[in-house]
Order: C-alpha cells, then sequence, then structure tokens
C-alpha cells in the first residue's frame, strides 16, 4: 500500500516545485562584510545601545579591527573556533565582530549556563583562545586554553590599526557554532557557515522591509540563535540595535517602558513570552512595527488578539526552524487571513531553501493530508 501514488502529476509538480520556488542569488560576501558596508555608508549613525553606553558604527567597525588584528596576531585564521564568555552589551558585540572579522567562528558560551557544560564545549571545539569579561573568569575554571580577558584585551590591541584585517574568510567558512540540547541529550555543536547567515539576513532584511531608521531589540542570549537574527539582521542593515536585560524583558511594563523610552520598532520574542505578555500586557506592542516570535507554538487566539487589537503591529511573525538551517527556515506573516487553526500554520520556506511535507514513508503527503 505504501507503494501507492496519491498525488496527481499536477500536486506533485505544486508540492515539490511552485510551493519551493525559492532560488535566489547571493551576494558573494561573509557576515563581517555586510557590516562594513554599513559602516563605510553610515559611519556616525548609533549601532548598539546599552543603557548610557552607546556605540557609532565607526567606533564599532574601528575596535572590532584592533581585535581582530590582536587576535590574528594569537594565531586565529579562517576557521579557528574562539569561545566567547561575555554579558549582554557593546563589549560583547565587539568580541563576536572582532573574531569574526580575524577570519575566525566564535562559539557563544553563556555565562548563565552550568560550568560542566562550558567545559564541555570547550573540550569539544577544542577552541585554544576564549574571549571572557574579567568578572565571569571563574565561570571557566576548568579551561586549560588560552583566557584573553575582553577588557584589559582592549589595552594590549589599542596599538593594533583601526583598519579592516585582510580578508581570509569567505562563505563557505565558519561564521559559529551553537550548541543545542541534542536529541540525546547531550549538547550538540551546530557548524554554520557565513552564506547560510547571509542567506538568512538578506531573506528577513526584505521579509520585513527593514531599514536604518528601524531600531531592534536584542532580548535573547547569545547561546540561543535568535540572537543572531537580533544582533547580526540590524548590524547588517545599517538599523541600531538596543540592549534589553533579562530582568526588563521578563517584566512587562519594564519591557514596555523600554519599547518607548529606545522607540523599538522590531522585537523578537520566545512563544511562550508572547503568549504572557500579549496576554497580560497587549499594548506593549503599542509603537511596535515588527513583532517576531517562535521556537514553540502560539495559542492561535493570543495572535489573533494582537492583530486586530488597538496597538498592532505592521506585521506578527511566526518563524520555525532547528537551529541547523540557520534560525528559521519557514516565516508566516499573521493575519486576519490566516487561515483558522488552534495554532498557527508555520509558514513557507526561506530563500534558497525547500520544504516538504511527507510520511513516514518519505513520500510527500496530498495537500490538506496530515
Amino acid at each position: 500500500l505504501s507503494d501507492l501514488e496519491l498525488l496527481s502529476d499536477t500536486e506533485k509538480h505544486q508540492l515539490l516545485h511552485d510551493w519551493n520556488n525559492t532560488g535566489h542569488q547571493l551576494p558573494d560576501q561573509t557576515l563581517p562584510q555586510l557590516f562594513e558596508t554599513q559602516a563605510a555608508r553610515t559611519p556616525e549613525a548609533v549601532a548598539v545601545v546599552h543603557g548610557q553606553t552607546s556605540l557609532t558604527y565607526r567606533e564599532l567597525d574601528a575596535r572590532a579591527n584592533q581585535l581582530a588584528h590582536h587576535l590574528r596576531h594569537r594565531g586565529v585564521s579562517a576557521g579557528t573556533l574562539v569561545g566567547v564568555c561575555a554579558e549582554r552589551g557593546p563589549e560583547l558585540i565587539v568580541g563576536l565582530l572582532g573574531i569574526l572579522k580575524s577570519g575566525g567562528a566564535y562559539v557563544p558560551l553563556d555565562p548563565e549556563h552550568p560550568a560542566p557544560r562550558l567545559d564541555f564545549m570547550l573540550r569539544d571545539t577544542e577552541a585554544s583562545l576564549v574571549l571572557v569579561q574579567s568578572n565571569l573568569r571563574d565561570r571557566l575554571s576548568g579551561y586549560g586554553g588560552d583566557l584573553v580577558d575582553l577588557e584589559p584585551a582592549r589595552q594590549a590591541h589599542d596599538a593594533r590599526p583601526e583598519v579592516d584585517p585582510a580578508r581570509v574568510a569567505g562563505p563557505d567558512d565558519l561564521a559559529y557554532v551553537i550548541y543545542t540540547s541534542g536529541s540525546t541529550g547531550a549538547p550538540k555543536g551546530v557548524q554554520v557557515e557565513h552564506g547560510s547567515v547571509v542567506n538568512y539576513l538578506e531573506f528577513m532584511r526584505d521579509f520585513t522591509r527593514l531599514e536604518p531608521d528601524d531600531v531592534v531589540a536584542q532580548t535573547s542570549p547569545i547561546s540561543f540563535d535568535m540572537f543572531v537574527y537580533e544582533c547580526w539582521l540590524p548590524l547588517s542593515t545599517g538599523a541600531r540595535l538596543v540592549v534589553i536585560e533579562k530582568n526588563v524583558l521578563l517584566n512587562p511594563d519594564s519591557f514596555a517602558e523600554a519599547i518607548r523610552d529606545q522607540k523599538i520598532s522590531v522585537v523578537r520574542m520566545t512563544a511562550s513570552l508572547f503568549n504572557q505578555h500579549l496576554t497580560e500586557y497587549p499594548e506593549l506592542a503599542s509603537g511596535l512595527r515588527v513583532i517576531a516570535y517562535g521556537g514553540e507554538a502560539v495559542e492561535r487566539s493570543v495572535a489573533d488578539r494582537v492583530i486586530a487589537g488597538p496597538h498592532a503591529p505592521e506585521m506578527v511573525l511566526h518563524t520555525y526552524g532547528p537551529t541547523e538551517t540557520t534560525v528559521s527556515s519557514v516565516v508566516c506573516a499573521v493575519t486576519g487571513d490566516t487561515p483558522e487553526s488552534r495554532t498557527m500554520p508555520i509558514g513557507r520556506p526561506v530563500a534558497n531553501t525547500r520544504v516538504y511535507v511527507v510520511d513516514r514513508f518519505g513520500k510527500p503527503t496530498p495537500i490538506g493530508v496530515p
């Protein structure tokens, strides 16, 4: 019975080709090159804000370049895995961008994770060097490699050139390695290349119509791949990134105040936080242009109230995808016309991505058949 063909030729063509016609020409660039283009275009625009501290694109570019030259001097090149353990803020962004500009790939080490997990990640990646904030060194006490303090390291590389280092990494080289829980419970490192990140960012920039006057909230820890969206999408578009502390994010009143004060226009949340905040505090969406959520199912009733309410943003996005597919592989723009269901549809594939619904025998299922 499993050999019986349930699809007509027309349905098969629609499923396999029409709905997966996602081919798109990509720029032959790396993640830091996208940033450098913006830094050259609007050097005095504010790139990162954290409390009372801010960096312009020129300042962020110069500091990251100095760090990149310093890392090159320490032996970092294309494909070198460099750990980074830092709290939210400009120093973290400088560290990540400096690693990428040096040609290396960053391994985010969340300081809130248990020390044994951090030790495992460092052993598994065989990272020979880790950038760390001085107050977090004790989180890596079991690490036997080279620890470079992020703040004091600036003194060591302040004399380094502020110009872009020579390019050594290309689109096929690694940009980062993010660890997930893994299906067996053991952390699993997912390696993501520059080309995959650039493809995702280019698609999301066009899909959300992100512009340089947008302000994007950075709410996720560095160990979540949502951080890639929140950090690199604005910095590759010329927009502003505003760092939101965890305690502010979890308090809807404080979060709404931050959105108002910083004129934030784009927010991405976990589905559970979307359900909670937009149920208890629907006016939190006021002034936002884009709200994106993902990670798990959102209550359909909550999303419907948001898009039909007086504070409805221009765009509500449901995103889905495993870390292996670079943040999100499918996106759904939620509107009043979205088909009725208990949860939201997961949407259509991003650029240069194909998605199929198959049965347990690996065969495409007919349209509307689970």
